[in-house]
């Protein structure tokens, strides 16, 4: 199946907060959430060079440290997603 019809969201715990991933398939990204506020985004994950954008500023030094554990977990749910896009 492509890309473009790959669906999947995924919750999981980083530095005891649960953060949402929500794959938007056809512009290769997933949206990081925290309950209701958004994190930012992982872009580019079609690619050999994603990364991370942070959308709300009062996230930013928490995302910094965490940076490399977000991008991992995008490319992980992303990859997962094109494989089996029924899971």
């Amino acid at each position: 199946m492509s890309v473009e019809h790959a669906k999947r969201v995924e919750t999981i715990e980083i530095s005891e907060r649960s953060l949402c991933f929500s794959l938007i398939p056809i512009q290769a990204r997933a949206r990081i959430t925290a309950g209701d506020d958004a994190i930012g985004s992982v872009i580019r994950l079609d690619t050999d060079i994603p990364a991370l954008c942070v959308s709300a500023p009062l996230e930013a030094d928490w995302a910094a440290i965490h940076r490399e554990l977000l991008i991992a977990e995008a490319i992980r749910i992303w990859n997962t997603a094109i494989k089996d896009p029924e899971s």
